[in-house]
């Protein structure tokens, strides 16, 4: 998969050595592409540092083109 777009938001600082989780959702498919929500949470405050999304391509190996997710892949993310 290759990633075309990141929107990033930074809320509150990290710094080096904080303990962080990072949590993910899929928000959707479309053709070739996929859309994922993030969110970095410091742990020892429970509250959001960052949050955004990036859009990802699947790309065939055999032609290096965008090719459509198929459907078992899609089925298996869904909730």
């Amino acid at each position: 998969m290759g990633c075309i777009c990141h929107l990033y938001e930074f809320i509150r600082e990290i710094k080096l050595g904080d303990n962080i989780a990072v949590r993910t959702q899929v928000n959707s498919f479309e053709g070739a592409q996929v859309k994922v929500n993030f969110w970095i949470v410091k742990k020892e405050t429970n509250k959001i540092a960052a949050e955004g999304y990036s859009v990802y391509t699947l790309i065939a190996t055999s032609n290096g083109r965008p090719t459509r997710i198929p459907e078992d892949i899609i089925q298996k993310y869904t909730i």
